[in-house]
């Protein structure tokens, strides 16, 4: 019973998580489909490597933040300190422009 509520939970996480990146749940079977709709592009060429950049972001200034914490042994020192966040920003802006992330059409979908 203690492992269904954990997992209750974490399925209760991802929907959250997926509904705050604007990926609506009934959207997801276009991921698996191999048809070339307007519906598959926007997810797979346009949302979906937005959202793992994101979430690589978000990881690695996490690790950063706790990298930081450790290494001054001050629970409140940030990443900021050492000017980590500017240079991810910088990262994830020219990945995304090596990559092509936006691709042609340049738009915010």
């Amino acid at each position: 019973m203690r492992a269904f509520g954990w997992l209750a939970l974490g399925l209760g996480v991802l929907a959250l998580s997926l509904l705050s990146l604007g990926l609506p749940l009934g959207s997801l079977p276009a991921l698996f489909e191999s048809d070339p709709a307007l519906a598959t592009t926007i997810l797979i060429e346009l949302r979906l490597p937005r959202a793992l950049l994101a979430l690589a972001y978000g990881a690695i200034l996490g690790a950063s933040g706790a990298a930081i914490q450790a290494l001054f042994a001050n629970p409140l020192a940030s990443p900021d300190i050492t000017g980590a966040t500017g240079g991810a920003a910088l990262g994830a802006v020219v990945a995304s422009y090596l990559i092509g992330v936006t691709g042609a059409l340049g738009v915010a979908l």
